[in-house]
């Protein structure tokens, strides 16, 4: 897991919510490292702060979901429309407004990186399906 934020505190607050969880994360303060460290693949979770000393953190993405990133949430203490409309577009899949509520993020983190049994039957149900359609 990757997150991302210049501030101190709440990387540490981050980091002690994730420690918790059992998830090993990676701390990094701008644009320029967290580039670095998606490019080196094995992130399956982005958590970016919005404003961010060299730029937007939706700016991670405007390349598209890097392989093997299953989550990209965006933390901010801006709650404008047009910045979670942003995040949606580029891909984002959770906007959370500062303070953060660890239940929440750590809820939806949770429910991206780790499918529910329910998710699983459902997909095996949706292959039976498929395979079934395809048997003459």
């Amino acid at each position: 897991m990757l997150v991302v934020d210049d501030d101190e505190d709440t990387s540490a607050l981050l980091g002690s919510w994730l420690r918790r969880q059992g998830w090993a994360a990676t701390f990094v303060h701008d644009l320029a490292q967290a580039r670095v460290a998606l490019g080196e693949g094995e992130i399956s979770a982005l958590v970016t702060d919005l404003s961010l000393p060299d730029g937007s953190g939706l700016s991670l993405l405007s390349n598209g979901r890097p392989p093997p990133l299953r989550a990209a949430i965006v933390m901010t203490g801006w709650s404008g429309d047009a910045e979670r409309r942003e995040a949606e577009q580029r891909g984002f899949d959770a906007y959370f407004v500062k303070p953060l509520d660890a239940t929440q993020l750590v809820g939806r983190l949770r429910q991206l990186l780790e499918p529910s049994s329910a998710d699983a039957a459902a997909e095996v149900r949706n292959l039976r399906c498929d395979e079934q359609e395809r048997e003459p």
